[in-house]
């Protein structure tokens, strides 16, 4: 379509079918282009053989109006959506199929609402009228604007017939096709009486420039005679090319494939491009095989142009497998091939079935991490047994362009020490220990131990008791050190000691380059055998500053900690106070007000005078809503665990028992069980049991339900298996909860999201509170507070709410037809809704408990800038490898 036709008043277009065209029937179908800013009749037709009679038209604000008459009735319809008349150009199609009548506009059927149809009366010709309306007896109507293209058609078209046309136009020769108007010069007899009447449609234009990345060379499926003008007939690896096409049409499309030869059609991409003058109709699409990525950017899209870019790439499953390859072939020469774990075997001379299965049961147990509710499929999971091996493996990774993951206890609670699609840097290898003990000679000015990255509480903590220091722990056997004390360092020795991330001096770490450095605040010299011995010298200070406390995998990969150890005292308590217990039916007993217990908790851990309580948490169990609330006498189950710190056996459970009838049972919040759960310290051995608190398990409840039992007291959680949760906190403020907070936090805990017989299923719903407040950070200086990143030494407390479940074997092994599935989503829920409850004088969160949806930034506060800038200078990562949702990039 070259050209279009003016009309107006001045001009018509009529054919009376003296050629011999004929509408025989009464199904038919009328199209054509328009662009106009008037309402007017476009097609009318009137046939006294078929007794048909129909009229296209716009009406007011441009709704198009489609009546037809024929002996068996008359019909009418408009449509719902009006703007035809805004000037641009159109396609319509009118369709009558037996009783039916359609419109579409631009080859899409449009919404249509019935209309009265008003007489058409009696015409004066037998035949087609094209932008005029001769009624008798009333002056004619005329139709102001362009048109081009127009059709009639003896049979209904099909819907993708129509879509076709609005495309492409009608060659002449289609069955069914009546009359067809192209309007292509001035030698068309009658229907145009002057040249000057065609306007002449201008040349729209489209530019496609081809990025073929992969290293495919594709080839012209079947080329016509004419593409092949347009379109390369080979697109080589690695190349672009670029296409121009150029149409008059209003509107044109094109659709062409290429493929690879060799890959008998299965490697292939098709284009389709459209064309428009109608706004918003225009684009670029492409269709690929399963083996291909594709990318089209619209650069330019304009009334007469349209510029785009087509990207075709290699699937990234298959970029990432020749990577793994590559990063293989790197690795195991270095770390040995026992120290690799991947899906499969790459070994094809020694696969077979049995291998296979293997290597699939090997691998998915290497998948599994502490949260069982997350499961992540790595590329490959490199078990490194020093620091060389980290180093190559992360530098292969980053060589061949594979995301890193790095694991070394596997309790992110988020999941984020594990990735799909990821080289996953297994530091579990990495567990020397060495120790550098201040003695009366003063050899060394202070106690360190040097704590290889791999190492476990389960086995650091004993090995350290050994030599009577110890460090700041945390509350489970199997958290290894890097995330934990990069974390922060929460544990039951905060309240006096701090978190871990105060006592580290020093530490080794890989670089985004790959080059390994130690860090230091200070140098740390002995001498010894007449001469000097340094462990640490002073370098890179603000880096050593970020990794106290500003999260782990940040700046790079820590391999080694140097911790300033503290000695362990004469002897150690751990126990636990219970308030309102469970019965053995998982029945709340007692009547002590929650509000209450809590009070005096937070009297406990503010006071100046509870220096022997090294640490504490309290955990208040979550309970069902009934319908009523209310803070001064809701009742929950609480149990309070600490360290006790004493001289000697009995002069410490003597001062504890004063503790808990000072601070507890004078104040009417008597506890109904007290449980000595552990003894320690230079005069017991410091076994796992000092360190078994913060969870409840399963087993637990079991075993309080057993009234027979001979071991009444729990096992340690630390050794319960792993099981699925969900964890999410904030911390208590410097001037603690109030009032206004204390009822918050305890209707949240008191809510229609926990069921009843939760417990019994094995589904536990509660908060832990973590004591912060105590004499370290009260007797820290000013200038103290600001040499680590940890940015919480102010508040009271921490947060943490939990939600656990199959905890127990027997419950993992009934798999999805566990009842308890029937209560996790909502589990879930409330751990969502207690993230965001309105707890007044709480702030920030604790990057321990990690949760995917608070922003980074409130981890970190007021060290977050600070940390951003460290990292850029210092980590020697531009492209932040060193990335999950949990650093502060």
């Amino acid at each position: 379509m070259d050209y279009a036709i003016r009309l107006s008043a001045n001009h018509s277009i009529q054919e009376d079918f003296s050629s011999g065209n004929t509408l025989q029937t009464q199904d038919f179908s009328i199209q054509c282009w328009l662009k106009t800013t008037a309402s007017g009749p476009l097609v009318l037709h009137h046939s006294q053989q078929s007794g048909t009679f129909f009229l296209l038209e716009i009406i007011a604000r441009g709704h198009v109006q489609f009546s037809v008459q024929t002996p068996d009735g008359s019909q009418a319809i408009v449509t719902d959506l009006g703007g035809i008349d805004n000037g641009a150009w159109w396609h319509l199609t009118a369709r009558k199929q037996g009783n039916q009548l359609s419109l579409f506009a631009n080859g899409k059927q449009t919404a249509v609402t019935e209309t009265t149809m008003h007489p058409l009366g009696e015409q004066v010709v037998e035949g087609i009228m094209i932008g005029k309306n001769l009624m008798r007896g009333n002056l004619p109507q005329f139709f102001e604007g362009e048109m081009g293209e127009v059709s009639v058609w003896d049979r209904p078209l099909s819907d993708a017939e129509i879509t076709k046309f609005y495309h492409n136009p009608a060659e002449g020769n289609e069955a069914g096709l009546v009359s067809l108007y192209p309007f292509q010069s001035a030698e068309q007899g009658q229907s145009l009486s002057s040249q000057d009447h065609l306007v002449k449609l201008p040349e729209q234009r489209v530019t496609l420039e081809i990025k073929n990345n992969s290293p495919n060379d594709f080839t012209l499926s079947l080329p016509d005679i004419l593409t092949r003008k347009e379109w390369p007939a080979k697109i080589p690896a690695h190349a672009t090319v670029k296409v121009e096409l150029e149409n008059a049409r209003p509107c044109f499309s094109t659709s062409i494939t290429y493929q690879v030869e060799a890959s008998e059609g299965k490697t292939f991409f098709t284009i389709d491009i459209n064309k428009s003058l109608t706004d918003y109709d225009s684009f670029v699409r492409a269709e690929i095989s399963p083996d291909l990525e594709r990318e089209v950017k619209i650069d330019e899209n304009k009334p007469l142009a349209l510029e785009a870019t087509l990207l075709i790439s290699e699937n990234l499953v298959i970029v990432n497998a020749r990577h793994l390859n590559q990063f293989l072939q790197a690795v195991i020469p270095a770390v040995g091939k026992e120290h690799v774990v991947t899906a499969m075997d790459f070994d094809e001379k020694t696969r077979t079935a049995e291998s296979t299965a293997k290597q699939i049961i090997t691998y998915n147990q290497a998948c599994q991490i502490f949260n069982r509710r997350i499961q992540t499929k790595p590329l490959a999971i490199v078990y490194c047994q020093n620091k060389d091996d980290v180093a190559i493996t992360f530098k292969k990774a980053k060589e061949f362009n594979l995301p890193i993951r790095v694991r070394s206890g596997g309790h992110d609670h988020e999941g984020e020490c594990m990735g799909t699609n990821t080289i996953v840097i297994d530091m579990m290898g990495l567990d020397t220990l060495n120790e550098f003990t201040a003695n009366r000679d003063h050899v060394w000015p202070i106690s360190v131990a040097e704590v290889g990255a791999g190492n476990r509480f389960i086995r650091l903590t004993a090995a350290l008791a050994q030599n009577k220091v110890m460090i700041p722990h945390g509350t489970c056997a199997t958290v290894a050190i890097p995330g934990f004390l990069m974390g922060g360092g929460w544990g039951p020795w905060t309240r006096k000691e701090g978190m871990c991330c105060e006592h580290l001096i020093g530490a080794e770490i890989v670089l985004g380059d790959g080059t390994i450095e130690t860090v230091a605040m200070e140098t740390l010299t002995a001498h010894a055998d007449g001469r000097d011995v340094t462990l640490l010298r002073k370098n890179k200070p603000e880096l050593l500053w970020a990794l106290k406390g500003g999260g782990g995998m940040s700046y790079g990969i820590v391999t080694k900690f140097f911790i300033q150890t503290f000695k362990l005292p004469d002897t150690l308590i751990k126990f636990e106070l219970e308030w309102n217990p469970y019965d053995t039916n998982q029945v709340l007993t007692g009547n002590l007000p929650t509000l209450k217990i809590l009070t005096q908790w937070e009297q406990a851990i503010n006071s100046a005078s509870t220096p022997d309580l090294t640490g504490t948490n309290l955990k208040i169990n979550g309970k069902p809503y009934t319908g009523s609330f209310d803070p001064e006498s809701v009742v929950h189950n609480c149990l309070m665990y600490g360290y006790w710190e004493g001289k000697n056996r009995e002069q410490a459970e003597t001062s504890l028992r004063a503790f808990i009838q000072q601070f507890f049972t004078d104040h009417g919040v008597k506890p109904a069980d007290i449980r000595i759960d552990g003894i320690g310290g230079l005069g017991d051995p410091y076994q796992f049991k000092l360190g078994a608190w913060d969870r409840e398990s399963f087993h637990h409840v079991q075993l309080r339900s057993q009234s027979n039992s001979s071991d009444p007291l729990p096992y340690p959680p630390d050794f319960d298996e792993p099981a699925p949760h969900k964890i999410t906190s904030r911390l208590v403020d410097h001037n603690g909860l109030g009032d206004a907070g204390r009822a918050a936090l305890l209707r949240s805990l008191t809510s229609e999201l926990i069921l009843a017989g939760n417990r019994s299923k094995g589904m536990f719903n509660y908060v832990t509170l973590g004591a912060i407040a105590g004499d370290f950070y009260r007797k820290m200086t000013s200038e103290q507070k600001e040499k680590s990143a940890f940015p919480y030494k102010d508040k009271q407390y921490t947060i943490q709410y939990q939600t656990w479940w199959n905890l127990q074997l027997e419950e993992k092994e009934k798999l999805q037809d566990n009842p308890v599935y029937t209560r996790v989503n909502r589990a879930l829920d409330w751990m969502e809704v207690c993230r965001d409850y309105d707890i007044p004088n709480t702030s920030g969160a604790f990057i321990s408990f990690k949760d995917d949806s608070i922003p980074t930034k409130t981890y970190f506060a007021q060290s977050y800038k600070r940390l951003i800038e460290i990292k850029d200078e210092y980590s020697k990562d531009p492209d932040n490898h060193f990335r999950t949702r949990k650093t502060i990039i």
